[in-house]
């Protein structure tokens, strides 16, 4: 198959996705390509899109493209439309609410040309209910829904959000899990030097560091001993989160040490730390828990389809309570979250490869080519 994969960021989990999953799709034989944003992503993105273009048969294209709704898409949907005008393309796989409009749009004018797929990776689908915004992004992906040939969707959680607020869709649909390739779940060995807990992500406030921060900061008046925690991430909050720090005279355990590579940012950690008020299905999560680092975690989005039967440890999220008595349990009983982390190694290893991923995305690409009443509802 010709397949196109229209995205805006080469950032995050959706980006490590895309890449996993054409990477996967060009060694299976099929014809790839990807169409990116040019403005974001800087030189990391433009690395790791140079090492991946010798595989993309069909190319790899980046032009301009806004986040939110702008006078420019016009012409950036005209170059992607001709670009999949000139590839031949029978599949267009739009990721995330751009990538799933440019990929879309023309499908509500014809219902000729190639398949139209989306997948949603939060995105509009994150706005509050009952705000402008959310009403505004909702109506917009209810008109999309027209112009889709298939639905794709990385959580239960996701599937479940995009038929409550955008419409119970009759087209075919599948639900699928992102997965891991067989080296990252290698054990992880922690630091001689490593800190009680460490975090990675961007530093904004779904993330809830700051509850992170005020359990670290609740745990050393109660112990009367130092907590150290690692913070890895950079974002739009990290000198109110640094104010706060200061603030609890927690400077000096815990630190903010910028970004690094997700592995030795556990290696530096004993327990990874999830305070997330939103989430969609967070590949960290996934990394951490194929490579048995231990984790505590929030009850949110698609981390519970993660943990599986040890869904019952995830604590409430914005709960100080609960996240520093979890934190507690962790330092008095370290056994206890490493015997979880062995278990979820292995639901990882069994039910979330990035192999499996492909597989089950390829069938439903074939499926709704040559069957339009195909509906599948269990990843």
């Amino acid at each position: 198959m010709k397949i196109l994969h229209v995205f805006r960021a080469p950032v995050g989990g959706l980006f490590r996705h895309i890449v996993d999953l054409a990477t996967l799709q060009a060694q299976a034989g099929h014809e790839v390509g990807l169409i990116a944003d040019l403005t974001t992503g800087g030189a990391q993105a433009d690395a790791r899109l140079a090492k991946l273009l010798p595989f993309m048969q069909l190319g790899i294209y980046r032009l301009p493209m806004q986040r939110n709704p702008n006078g420019r898409d016009f012409l950036a949907q005209l170059r992607i439309n001709r670009i999949i005008a000139e590839s031949g393309a029978e599949i267009v796989h739009g990721h995330g609410s751009k990538g799933g409009l440019f990929a879309r749009l023309p499908g509500l004018v014809s219902g000729k040309g190639p398949l139209r797929v989306y997948t949603p990776h939060g995105g509009s689908l994150n706005y509050h209910p009952g705000t402008a915004a959310h009403s505004f992004y909702m109506q917009i992906e209810k008109l999309l829904e027209r112009g889709t040939d298939l639905l794709l969707f990385e959580s239960k959680f996701v599937a479940e959000r995009y038929f409550e607020y955008v419409c119970k869709s009759k087209k075919p649909y599948q639900v699928f899990f992102n997965g891991l390739l067989p080296v990252e779940l290698t054990p992880i060995q922690h630091d001689e030097d490593a800190a009680d807990f460490m975090f990675i992500g961007e530093l904004r406030s779904v993330k809830g560091i700051n509850i992170l921060i005020e359990s670290v900061a609740k745990l050393t008046s109660q112990l009367q001993q130092k907590i150290t925690l690692n913070i890895y991430g950079t974002g739009p909050d990290e000198d109110m989160l640094k104010t706060l720090v200061e603030k609890h005279k927690l400077s000096k355990t815990i630190h903010f040490l910028g970004q690094a590579s997700a592995r030795s940012a556990f290696q530096s950690g004993k327990v990874m730390l999830m305070g997330s008020t939103f989430e969609s299905m967070p590949y960290v999560v996934l990394e951490a828990a194929g490579c048995a680092q231990p984790i505590i975690s929030t009850n949110v989005g698609g981390i519970p389809e993660i943990f599986g039967s040890e869904s019952g440890s995830l604590v409430q999220p914005g709960s100080v309570k609960e996240m520093s008595e979890a934190m507690l349990d962790a330092i008095i009983h370290p056994h206890v979250l490493a015997a979880q982390a062995q278990r979820l190694r292995t639901r990882i290893a069994n039910d979330f490869s990035a192999q499996r991923m492909a597989s089950t995305i390829e069938s439903a690409y074939l499926h709704a080519m040559h069957c339009k009443s195909y509906t599948v509802v269990a990843a």
